[in-house]
């Protein structure tokens, strides 16, 4: 796939240093979310794993996705699951004792996702929040928004957020 000329991106970049340095990648233009496989991904490189995707309507319907290394000592069991109900995703976390990391919701109202092995963290997930529940519920938590992503429901913005608790010193 060739992007458009006037194709553009949102990042967000951190520091890449010390023990915690990974090896990353990106791809703009998988041709559709089943070209990930509903486990660990097919067409990732061995070794890595996915941290994020979107599905990008301006690159004509196209994903784009995010990769770490995933070797040695940081390696981290993970899955992925694409146009599923929320109760297979309840079922999913349960089973391999995993948390979210991201989430995108289809316009069907199933979801794909990604999940990780829990390492014992307190995390939460919610679906059509409101903007005020959504930053009320970081606060009663003490939590931090790690996955947020936005729809309407009618005519009101509804948003589906993954929080994880913030570590103290």
């Amino acid at each position: 796939m060739s992007l458009k000329p006037d194709a553009r991106f949102a990042v967000v970049l951190v520091s890449n240093e010390g023990n915690q340095a990974k090896t990353s990648n990106w791809t703009a233009g998988l041709a559709e979310l089943n070209a990930l496989g509903t486990h660990t991904a097919g067409v990732l490189k061995a070794g890595r794993r996915l941290i994020d995707f979107d599905p990008n309507p301006h690159l004509g319907g196209y994903i784009t996705t995010v990769e770490l290394q995933n070797t040695g000592a940081g390696a981290t069991a993970w899955w992925f699951y694409a146009n599923v109900a929320p109760e297979f995703i309840a079922s999913k976390l349960k089973e391999h004792q995993a948390r979210l990391t991201d989430i995108e919701q289809h316009p069907n109202g199933r979801f794909s996702v990604i999940m990780v092995k829990s390492q014992g963290e307190s995390w939460w997930w919610y679906l059509g929040r409101t903007a005020a529940q959504v930053d009320t519920l970081a606060k009663k938590f003490e939590a931090r928004v790690i996955d947020i992503e936005t729809h309407l429901a009618g005519v009101t913005r509804r948003f589906d957020v993954i929080l994880l608790e913030n570590k103290k010193p």
